[in-house]
């Protein structure tokens, strides 16, 4: 099944996105949502967050996952990007992730920013072990966006402040199943990563081109909030957690781990739908 338009999920921002480009390719419409909400947390950034304990910012880490060749997950990736337009150069997307320290030095060069725009997601695990390994804790590690982390080495250390990493990529599943392991699973990879699937639609022969002319993500990246749940957005919250906090006592240990973070998730994709509707506040409510 795929995230249908008349599903709440698709408040007004998102349905001008989509508006923009879903008509360009037969993709999932979540793919276009998925999409949607990383680059919409990433132009957040650090400006906004809700405290949940420690503090939580609207990062994601997103992989659009289907068949090689029938749902161009590509092609919805590489139409997000263009429709940031010029404000892509500033963004500085890393189209390769080799090692733990090319990582660093990269969101180092980017005042502790990093997008990483991955066509394949499984190119990371499928490196030589020792460096996948080492990228995939750092990986694990950076999705909390630490005030500041780093390899304390003798020679050339590097120290990064401020971190905000989104991942935005793809992946067919026989490639996740060649290179996921219940190690990386159960290790943080697998609850920190949003897959993503979707019923590719009817094929077109001719792609249509997008139309970015009602599209602007220039409120965002002038927005800044410190979010907060309003008291019915507790009380709503109250009995989701509690349902699920009874239903994660009861889940099998591997598939406990794997829903961990889905409240953190709600609770990021909620950050990216207040600052749309809060757009030119500087505080507000859930």
């Amino acid at each position: 099944m795929d995230l249908a338009l008349n599903r709440p999920a698709w408040f007004p921002a998102a349905r001008r996105f989509n508006d923009a480009i879903g008509h360009c390719s037969n993709y999932p419409l979540a793919y276009v949502y998925g999409t949607f909400l990383a680059m919409s947390g990433h132009i957040l950034g650090r400006g906004t967050s809700i405290r949940y304990a420690t503090p939580l910012y609207p990062n994601h880490y997103i992989c659009l996952v289907g068949p090689s060749a029938l749902t161009h997950k590509s092609t919805a990736l590489g139409l997000g990007l263009e429709s940031l337009g010029d404000t892509l150069a500033g963004m500085y997307p890393l189209r390769s992730l080799t090692t733990r320290q090319g990582l660093l030095l990269a969101l180092q060069n980017n005042g502790g920013t990093g997008l990483a725009v991955l066509d394949e997601l499984a190119s990371l695990i499928l490196k030589r072990q020792d460096f996948a390994s080492d990228l995939i804790a750092a990986i694990v590690e950076l999705y909390t966006c630490p005030s500041v982390t780093g390899t304390y080495t003798r020679y050339n250390p590097i120290q990064v402040e401020r971190v905000f990493l989104t991942i935005l990529s793809g992946s067919t599943t026989e490639w996740l199943r060649q290179g996921l392991t219940a190690t990386h699973m159960m290790a943080g990879f697998g609850n920190r990563m949003t897959f993503i699937l979707g019923d590719p639609r009817k094929a077109q022969s001719w792609p249509q081109p997008p139309l970015f002319n009602n599209l602007s993500w220039e409120p965002l990246w002038k927005y800044h909030a410190i979010l907060r749940l309003s008291e019915d957005a507790k009380v709503v919250w109250h009995d989701f957690y509690s349902k699920f906090d009874a239903q994660q006592r009861t889940t099998p240990p591997f598939l406990r781990v794997l829903r961990e973070r889905i409240p953190e998730k709600i609770l990021k994709a909620a950050m990216v739908m207040s600052a749309w509707r809060n757009v030119g506040m500087v505080d507000g409510d859930l």
